[in-house]
């Protein structure tokens, strides 16, 4: 899936939103692998950011609305 916008995060508090919203723009326009699905009809996407202040392993659970299928190309 391509990550082609970011959730509101408007409900979070200041100090998690902080730390949340970086994370979700790393992978904006990127294809990541869907992990699974909740009750909520979120996605699970885990990723690594390899560098900088949010560098490890993050797992998200994000909205469909935000998501595009991305075909593989054949070869």
């Amino acid at each position: 899936m391509r990550v082609v916008g970011l959730p509101d995060l408007s409900s979070m508090a200041p100090e998690q939103r902080a730390e949340t919203q970086p994370v979700f723009a790393h992978i904006r326009g990127t294809c990541k692998r869907v992990r699974g699905f909740n009750q909520f009809g979120l996605i699970e996407l885990t990723f690594g950011i390899l560098r900088g202040p949010h560098r490890g392993l993050h797992t998200v659970w994000i909205e469909p609305h935000v998501l595009l299928v991305q075909r593989r190309r054949s070869a």
